[in-house]
């Protein structure tokens, strides 16, 4: 797999998704836990309309809280929203939770401060953080404080102020004490999510950092590669054709004139691909392409039989046009018919012959071009290594495109060169039973 990344999501990114449906999922467990509440204690509430409409608030919120965080990520915005829901719920203590539980750590009301103080220390700076925790901090102080003095304003013979009454008569100053481990509760874990978070930031920066070196390095590779087979291209159109054009003007053979018009037009269409590639160009099949090589090499006085045998317009084949999505990739019919007429061309100027076979066999899944001669042979140990025929303009042009050549020849017994390409091959599905097919 490429190590190009795009932009669209990096490391730290990914992490900040990570955290922002972490929150999510904690807020519905403080819902869930707060609905839970409610039912428990539905006997106190049934009887406090005022601290029934601050748990159902709470309850609306939490679901608001979880829908505009996941649409919208923790913008600073909905951060502080969270921090001073919790702080108006905190301050209400006295009047939305039972006397019993003010101040302690089992309400819905300690749920949501913890909420928006560990989310605060996740997604704020250190000066947001403090200023969180301080009006939390404070507000469940202030909660535990209003509620003794509205304890004290309530006529006795309330059920509240009752309630009130006897739990400070048998715990002095019992609230306060819950509320301090409360608030130390609070911060610490906030401090420690803020730390967990902080070092996984830069964790994750480092692998963008990582990523992104990877990534310009790749580029760079790839770059390179580019220009060394567009060198390699350029070598190949002048090797190919104004070398073998200048070559054949040179040496004559057939209708002189004609043979000079063809190559000099052959010399002009491939130097100007090297600018503009010709239109309609790509889509010229595999036999096409052959045709006109035999064409041209028959102008210059070699006599090429061309032949087909496979699988030729069965469905699923090779073969151009069958309309079974099957066709031969443009860039490799180029390759083949290419390299074709490069040894034929060879076989014209080195084979001491007239006469070169070509013939094209067609599978469902490949496709392989055999160009054979009777001539003089050669052995390839022999050949020189600044040759760019046989060499770039055959094995490495099949090779840029997934394709091999085979070549067999020895002195005095004749060449044959076969130019294969093979389609990869899907995944083989099991069958019902579980086995290979």
């Amino acid at each position: 797999m490429s190590v190009l990344v795009s932009a669209s999501l990096s490391a730290s990114d990914a992490l900040t998704a990570v955290l922002v449906r972490t929150f999510a999922v904690l807020r519905v467990l403080g819902v869930v836990t707060t609905a839970l509440y409610l039912a428990v204690w539905w006997s106190w509430y049934s009887r406090h309309p005022v601290g029934l409409v601050a748990v159902l608030l709470m309850l609306a919120w939490g679901l608001g809280y979880v829908a505009l965080s996941l649409r919208g990520g923790l913008g600073t915005g909905l951060v502080l929203t969270n921090v001073g829901v919790g702080t108006a719920g905190a301050l209400a203590a006295g009047a939305a939770v039972p006397a019993v539980s003010v101040g302690g750590a089992g309400t819905w009301i300690y749920l949501g401060c913890a909420h928006a103080a560990l989310v605060a220390g996740a997604m704020t700076s250190r000066r947001v953080l403090a200023g969180a925790l301080v009006a939390l901090c404070a507000a469940l102080v202030g909660g535990v404080g209003l509620g003794g003095r509205l304890a004290a304003a309530v006529p006795t013979d309330a059920g509240w102020s009752a309630s009130a009454a006897a739990r400070s008569a048998s715990d002095p100053g019992g609230s306060y004490r819950r509320v301090a481990v409360a608030i130390l509760l609070i911060a610490f874990l906030s401090l420690l999510v803020r730390f967990g978070a902080g070092r996984l930031r830069a964790t994750a920066g480092r692998a963008d950092d990582q990523l992104r070196a990877a990534a310009d390095h790749e580029r760079a590779e790839m770059i390179a590669v580019a220009r060394a087979r567009a060198e390699r291209e350029r070598e190949r159109v002048l090797h190919d054709t104004v070398l073998n054009t200048l070559a054949g003007i040179a040496w004559g053979g057939g209708d002189d004139e004609r043979l000079t018009r063809t190559q000099a037009e052959d010399a002009i269409a491939a130097v100007r691909g090297l600018l503009d590639a010709p239109p309609g160009d790509g889509a010229r099949s595999l036999d096409a392409r052959l045709d006109a090589v035999a064409d041209a090499a028959r102008l210059r006085g070699l006599r090429v039989r061309l032949g087909r045998t496979g699988t030729v317009g069965m469905p699923g084949s090779l073969s151009s046009g069958n309309g079974s999505g099957q066709e031969l990739p443009p860039e490799v019919a180029v390759a083949l018919a290419a390299a074709t007429a490069e040894l034929l061309s060879n076989v014209r100027r080195h084979a001491a012959t007239d006469q070169a076979w070509v013939t094209v066999h067609r599978t469902p899944t490949a496709v392989g071009v055999m160009v054979r001669d009777e001539g003089r042979g050669f052995d390839p140990a022999a050949v020189p290594v600044d040759r760019l025929g046989l060499s770039r303009s055959v094995q490495a042009r099949l090779a840029e495109v997934g394709g091999r050549v085979r070549l067999v020849t020895a002195p005095g017994r004749g060449t044959r060169v076969m130019l294969t390409w093979a389609r990869a091959a899907p995944p083989v599905a099991p069958d019902a039973a579980g086995g290979s097919p």
